[in-house]
């Protein structure tokens, strides 16, 4: 059964969104040695707080995608390919959610369900494959954007970006773009990030679905 997020009901937008909140605990959990750290606290709480949340992101995502119709028509280049990077793990995060949400049901889990029936929940939909371009797509996008941003004049063509945007009354995307550079451009370095992400969540999913193919009860 694959759910659909506008036709969801009252009941399940309510899991839904414990869902998000249940996995974004989990990445601040992970992830808190990193977030402990000043000179990775801010790009820890941009991914894990900022692309990833418990709100309705809906429309940012809509407006980041005719955001990157327009770009890739007029700049193209890395600016596009970090966009449609971040856009496809959206995509692909909002399917899984969902498909998450589906298995619960299935399992008549309760609504705060417990971690083993997350996990047996998680790895239900025979989604290895999908997981696993899941974390390439966060490691990725990190990379892009560090790149991206670390780049001369990408803050003027951002502000320049984010005032025509103020003009049309449609500031939001580029706002965010605009946060995520002050946050990107201070950094250093990110790989041990990327490189920590790609190690711990690939650990994880395969104990994960380790579990379920020996019949583990989990």
């Amino acid at each position: 059964m694959q759910l659909k997020l506008a036709e969801l009901t009252a009941t399940e937008i309510e899991r839904y969104t414990y869902i998000k909140s249940f996995q974004n605990n989990r990445l601040q959990e992970t992830y808190d040695d990193f977030l402990q750290q000043p000179e990775w606290h801010g790009v820890c709480q941009f991914f894990f707080g900022r692309i990833y949340n418990t709100d309705d992101t809906q429309a940012r995502d809509d407006g980041l995608a005719r955001l990157h119709q327009r770009v890739q028509r007029v700049i193209g280049g890395e600016v596009v390919i970090c966009m449609g990077s971040i856009i496809e793990l959206q995509q692909l995060t909002i399917k899984l959610d969902l498909q998450l949400l589906a298995n619960l049901s299935q399992l008549q889990a309760p609504r705060k369900f417990r971690t083993e029936t997350y996990e047996q929940a998680y790895a239900a939909g025979a989604n290895y494959a999908a997981r696993c371009l899941q974390i390439d797509l966060i490691a990725k996008s990190l990379r892009l954007g560090f790149d991206l941003f670390q780049r001369f004049g990408i803050g003027l063509a951002l502000g320049s970006l984010h005032a025509f945007q103020r003009l049309r009354g449609d500031a939001a995307v580029s706002g965010f773009l605009m946060e995520a550079y002050e946050i990107m451009s201070r950094l250093k370095q990110v790989e041990p990030l990327a490189v920590a992400i790609e190690q711990r969540e690939m650990t994880r999913l395969d104990r994960i679905f380790s579990n379920v193919s020996n019949g583990r009860n989990i």
